[in-house]
């Protein structure tokens, strides 16, 4: 793991295998996400004030790309041609030369290319993107979703509130068992039977535990410092990052 990103309010951090550092964005502007394909493509949203912008990093310069008075929270993307902007009322799509803006309303998205990806709304409820708009798809009775990831188009996972975990198997949602009551606000898998999933402490019952790993539908704790857990990120079943307040913590057993 030699290129990874974390957004923090007092600035914007890279990994290069060694050391985190400060990584200079050209403006004071706080960083809010992050997401990135490679080192000459990263993609960072900022915000001043009332004002979001939406900055490319092409591996020697930054480039403003928009900006914004809308509310946007979250830069995610498959590659290069698909990188989406969500957030309150309106979401934003780059298809390599042009944005489109969308009426949506989402809070997070997941992409596996330009016709296909998930997102979740402020509401909790979960939508499909065709390619061309995008469809709510029934899910049950759960709880409100917070966060999802997928590994391909049949095999994509989503959490949320009250220890909620569901996955889609290509043709429909169900509901498995995440061990827990915490609010799940991120997850991460490095395999089909390898997901990750953390949040927040929730009732007694669940003693400080905030990540939990699954090996195909049996989810367990997995020790860690005191803490919620806000973000996740790996590169294989025995290298995971997560992210608690101001600490990065890393497991490799």
């Amino acid at each position: 793991m030699n290129d990874v990103w974390a957004a923090f309010s007092y600035g914007l951090l890279h990994w290069d295998g060694l050391s985190w550092a400060l990584f200079d964005t050209g403006t004071q502007a706080m960083p809010m996400s992050v997401w990135g394909s490679g080192p000459a493509d990263v993609w960072v949203l900022t915000v001043d004030g009332v004002v979001r912008v939406v900055r490319r990093w092409n591996g020697m310069s930054w480039q403003v790309l928009f900006a914004t008075f809308d509310l946007r929270r979250f830069v995610t993307g498959s590659g290069p041609r698909d990188v989406w902007v969500s957030g309150d009322r309106v979401s934003f799509h780059w298809e390599g030369m042009s944005l489109q803006r969308l009426l949506v309303d989402l809070h997070q998205i997941y992409s596996f290319g330009p016709s296909d990806a998930w997102g979740i709304g402020t509401d909790g409820n979960i939508q499909h993107w065709d390619g061309t708009r995008w469809t709510p798809v029934e899910t049950g009775p759960t709880h409100s979703s917070l966060t999802e990831w997928g590994r391909k188009s049949n095999d994509v996972w989503a959490a949320g509130e009250h220890g909620t975990l569901i996955h889609w198997d290509g043709s429909r949602w169900r509901p498995v068992s995440s061990g827990t009551t915490a609010s799940l606000s991120s997850i991460l898998g490095t395999g089909p039977d390898d997901v990750w999933v953390a949040g927040t402490a929730g009732g007694i019952e669940d003693q400080g535990k905030t990540l939990f790993r699954g090996y195909g539908d049996s989810f367990h704790s997995v020790p860690s410092p005191g803490g919620g857990i806000s973000a996740l990120w790996g590169a294989s079943p025995n290298d995971v990052c997560a992210l608690s307040g101001a600490s990065i913590m890393r497991y490799r057993p």
